[in-house]
């Protein structure tokens, strides 16, 4: 099927282009490639802003598990360092309550003879 150029009319030297009725199925059929390659590059639009969506949540949800793990972390290291802190003060406190002396160490007790 070749396609035949639309008939083109000149009056007074203007140019004009005369509709043809039977090239009203040549018509029908470029609108409807139109329409799906339309269609097509929307959805592709649309998939694009889908995807960089989806990009921005997905660094979000990671920065605030970074964020979440480091503030974990921060919770644990001060939950040992007061758990530390309370072994330390049970110990001294032990200690006071058994009336021991601390360790004597073992150098201080030897004696240098002097000439």
């Amino acid at each position: 099927m070749q396609l035949q150029p639309t008939l083109v009319q000149t009056e007074e030297c203007v140019t004009r282009l005369v509709f043809n009725p039977d090239k009203m199925d040549d018509l029908r059929m470029g609108a409807k490639c139109l329409d799906e390659v339309i269609k097509n590059q929307l959805q592709a639009i649309e998939d694009a802003e889908r995807a960089k969506r989806k990009e921005i949540v997905n660094k979000k949800a990671a920065m605030t598990k970074a964020v979440n793990t480091f503030y974990d972390d921060r919770r644990r290291v001060a939950a040992r360092v007061e758990r530390e802190k309370l072994a330390r003060e049970s110990r001294v406190t032990q200690a006071e309550a058994d009336d021991s002396e601390p360790p004597v160490d073992e150098m201080s007790n030897l004696k240098i003879n002097t000439l």
